[in-house]
């Protein structure tokens, strides 16, 4: 690998004596993880699944080793890439396309793993931020704590790797998420004071990305690791904005400059004397080895404090207060760890958190098919001719807050948005005028389309595990993990002649128990409803 020689130098500077192992990890191979999600089960459940299939695939037990410092978390080899589909490939399973697991790179693992103490116990009321989200990994990892409970907003700035983050969220199943595609700024606009949790994976120069990308590589410079300094600097301030008393705010990036990192801590500290770093490799809860200090065990396994020596003449002189607060940040380097490096710090915003310690809402009820097209024919019924004047395309566009104060399920209702055709279920936290003039690409948990005077379910209820719960008739399927790969594909299939009574109508196609998405059947044909562009192709 033909590393730039201004980064080797720098490296070197940092590193002394440990630079030649630092060098030399980047002749080894690359290391690649996956996370079991478990908004799809318990970790046992779903460990249990996924060894069983890598045993049914290759010989040996098919375990897989542990990434220490984020739970579910699992490395694997592109040894385990085998070529035909009974092989396990990570990225090419239907337990992939179920969402049972995400593929990330183990260090940015870290950033939800290493930060989940600080966190609260029950997300009911609270409101959490992923800034710059794409491709979905931290947004996701965060999901599965929050369990459905509260609001998630998962940002991306750039519109295709938004639409990838949107792809993500809906296949991990997340039921509380809005998908967004702005600007920090225009966000901290609309949302002063209003998160209780922000991650910010900021835009970096992609140092830990070299031997994943080689386009790192060629646009590596000083200069580019200055302009991103600064610019994580800005991003910064306008989640500061946006972060509400007592509130975490956890920031991190994939590379190994101390002006993206340390430095950046240390302004960012210096200017904000109500933020405190939050002691990522302290002492704050029971270690789970009863005879060594959670400081001990993340050194155990490669994790080192940020170092305020590595600061330049910005903050080289920094009081002893802000230097100390640096050393709790983590820095995850590929020579101590088996990752491709990253480094996290966390900072608590003075004050008394204002959220809600409700009971969370209850997900498994939600609206019945019914319920919903009663709703939106009454509230159709009282807008017809008004909508009718504005004409059937502005009519298709139009985007509406569905309402029923009538109806038991008030409170629920009160959540449904209509965008055209589609409808969708708000988080709890956010309002329908809160997303007024931004660009939305997901507005919570997409429900289906109305089309006419009938309910399409969407593909997203199914992978949620609410397709029967809204649909009260339809079936589910288990399906062969032959039959998974043919309906991946978008092919037709038939119900087996061993079945007594074959489904009807929608079906909620599953593997593993692990829900696919949706067919429609009749007669013993299943129609294959998978949408067509995820479909795999060959």
């Amino acid at each position: 690998m033909n590393l730039p020689e201004n980064f080797c130098r720098r490296m070197e500077n940092m590193l002394g004596e440990e630079y030649a192992a630092f060098l030399g990890s980047y002749t080894q191979e690359r290391t690649q993880g996956l996370r079991l999600n478990t908004l799809k089960g318990t970790c046992d459940e779903l460990e249990s699944v996924l060894f069983e299939e890598m045993a049914r695939a290759k010989e040996g037990d098919g375990k897989l080793a542990v990434v220490p410092w984020a739970r579910g978390g699992y490395y694997y080899s592109a040894g385990d890439n085998l070529e035909n589909h009974e092989a396990f490939r990570p990225g090419k399973h239907p337990l992939h396309a179920a969402g049972m697991y995400y593929i990330q790179e183990p260090s940015a693992m870290a950033v939800v793993g290493l930060t989940d103490r600080f966190l609260p116990q029950n997300f009911s009321g609270v409101r959490a931020l992923d800034l710059c989200a794409a491709p979905g990994g931290k947004s996701t990892q965060l999901a599965a704590l929050m369990r459905g409970q509260g609001l998630l907003v998962s940002n991306e700035i750039h519109p295709g790797r938004a639409k990838i983050l949107s792809e993500n969220i809906e296949r991990m199943g997340v039921s509380n998420a809005v998908v967004m595609n702005e600007s920090p700024e225009k966000l901290a606009g609309r949302f002063p004071s209003f998160f209780d949790v922000i991650i910010v994976d900021a835009p970096c120069s992609g140092e830990g990305m070299f031997r994943k990308e080689e386009a790192a590589i060629r646009e590596w410079s000083e200069d580019n690791v200055r302009m991103c300094a600064e610019r994580q600097l800005s991003i910064l301030e306008e989640a500061i904005r946006m972060l509400a008393d007592g509130g975490l705010l956890i920031y991190s990036t994939c590379t190994f400059s101390s002006e993206e990192n340390e430095e950046n801590v240390a302004l960012t500290l210096a200017k904000h004397p109500e933020l405190k770093a939050v002691d990522l490799l302290g002492e704050k809860d029971t270690c789970p080895n009863k005879d060594a200090s959670i400081r001990e065990q993340m050194y155990a396994v490669g994790l080192r404090p940020g170092n305020p020596d590595w600061c330049d003449e910005r903050t080289m002189d920094m009081p002893e207060e802000i230097r100390m607060q640096v050393t709790r940040a983590v820095r995850l380097f590929p020579h101590l760890v088996s990752g491709e490096g990253h480094f996290l710090a966390a900072f608590r915003k003075d004050g008394e958190r204002i959220g809600s310690n409700s009971s969370p809402e209850c997900l498994t009820v939600l609206l019945s098919e019914a319920e919903i097209m009663n709703t939106v024919s009454q509230r159709g019924q009282a807008q017809e001719k008004h909508l009718e004047r504005r004409g059937r395309e502005e009519k298709r566009h139009k985007r509406e807050s569905i309402t029923n104060p009538v109806n038991t399920k008030s409170a629920t209702i009160s959540r449904l948005v209509r965008f055209g055709d589609e409808v969708s279920l708000l988080p709890e936290g956010i309002r329908e005028a809160d997303l007024r003039g931004l660009k939305v690409l997901r507005p919570g948990l997409h429900l289906g389309t109305i089309r006419k005077d009938r309910f399409e379910p969407s593909h997203a209820l199914a992978l949620a595990g609410f397709g029967p719960s809204v649909l009260p008739g339809a079936a589910e399927y288990e399906l062969t993990l032959e039959e998974a790969v043919r309906y991946l594909k978008g092919e037709t299939l038939m119900s087996r002649n061993s079945e007594e009574k074959p489904p009807t109508g929608w079906t909620v196609v599953t593997y593993r128990k692990m829900p696919l998405g949706w067919m429609k059947a009749a007669g013993g044909v299943l129609k294959n409803h998978y949408p067509k562009g995820l479909r795999w192709l060959g």
